[in-house]
């Protein structure tokens, strides 16, 4: 479900609910795994520190491995995510075309960072002796990032358990304008709520994958944004792995705090939850009484009209000229659709 109301039906704590969605995510999406452990000697595992040490000509050359790099991240990946959890393994082909692909490849492998999450009901941090000073916008940065984060978990795990409870909590609208609509047979409408619940059921599987794409995304911006501010006080890459970990632990810790109280976090149960997908039935269907004889069709207003007022004639010799002449006509007309792209009738009027 995309943001849920307030209700007074919690069986659980607003934090329990939230801690058995984080308990999912983890299990489903992104395992619980420390950062890479980076080479001390080896500033290099830390591209965007490697790149302020090197010469014009060694930066030229680095910028075309980059771009090697994106072409086989694949590789580069399962470095970091040997056991394929992240949703990139799904995405990443499209790094040449999708900027967001790219955004996410350069900073998981500028970082070396699997997006990891914090658990449990207590903090078990110790303060860092190398103290970093943020400033308040990078703070809010942050914050507002993670918060976007567990935003598109909690949407990505009802979108998840409503479809695995063939629960279609989005509405597919056919918009068509159908002849005749009141005279359909009931099979058709009930097929074709059929067909739109379907329908509805893969779109949330597919904002489900977009979801925790977009939410591992949201992990790796928090972290870059550590990165850019503890950056200017070590060039120590293992110092700044543990920093990094440590602020991101920090900051997700208060951000969950202030979503807990500010989102309406909700828990449904999707085996009484009602699918919003329903057939669409004529009026008649819908009160259950007599289907219609005449149905209205405003093609035929003017022929009405020319017969109720003594105007059209039905013998069989006008009938066969006027015929014929319909054909001469068509061929006329079937040789401008040619040119023009639409069937007009020499006689016809604008």
């Amino acid at each position: 479900m995309a943001e849920g109301r307030k209700s007074n039906d919690f069986q659980k704590s607003n934090f329990d609910i939230y801690q058995d969605s984080q308990d999912q995510m983890e299990e489903e999406v992104l395992q619980c795994s420390q950062i890479q452990q980076p080479n001390k000697d080896n500033h290099a595992d830390y591209p965007s520190q490697a790149r302020s040490k090197r010469k014009p000509e060694e930066q030229l050359s680095l910028q075309q491995s980059k771009k090697t790099t994106l072409m086989n991240w694949k590789t580069l990946v399962m470095a970091i995510d040997p056991d394929e959890e992240l949703s990139i393994h799904e995405f990443g082909d499209d790094v040449e075309s999708d900027p967001i692909v790219k955004e996410y490849l350069d900073k998981i492998l500028d970082l070396n960072f699997f997006p990891n999450i914090p658990r449990g009901k207590t903090i078990d941090l110790e303060e860092p002796e190398e103290q970093v000073e943020f400033n308040n916008e990078c703070r809010s940065d942050v914050i507002k990032t993670i918060m976007n984060f567990l935003r598109l978990n909690y949407f990505k795990n009802n979108m998840k358990e409503a479809s695995g409870n063939n629960v279609a909590v989005i509405n597919l609208q056919a918009k068509v304008i159908t002849p005749c609509f009141q005279t359909y047979p009931n099979k058709t409408h009930v097929d074709m709520a059929r067909v739109r619940h379907s329908g509805a059921i893969q779109i949330q599987s597919l904002l489900a994958d977009g979801a925790k794409f977009n939410a591992e995304l949201m992990c790796l911006r928090s972290a870059h944004l550590l990165y850019t501010e503890i950056k200017r006080f070590t060039d120590d890459a293992d110092l700044l792995r543990q920093l990094i970990q440590h602020h991101f632990e920090i900051h997700f810790y208060k951000a969950s705090v202030e979503f807990i109280q500010k989102f309406n976090v909700k828990k449904f149960d999707w085996e009484r939850f009602v699918t919003k997908v329903k057939a669409i039935l004529p009026k008649w269907r819908r009160e259950n009484s007599d289907p219609p004889q005449s149905l209205y069709n405003p093609y035929a207003n003017d022929i009405i009209e020319r017969i109720r007022s003594n105007r059209e004639k039905f013998d069989t010799a006008t009938v066969k000229q006027d015929f014929e002449q319909f054909i001469k006509d068509g061929e006329i007309a079937v040789q401008r659709m040619r040119e023009t792209g639409k069937l007009k009738f020499p006689n016809q009027a604008k």
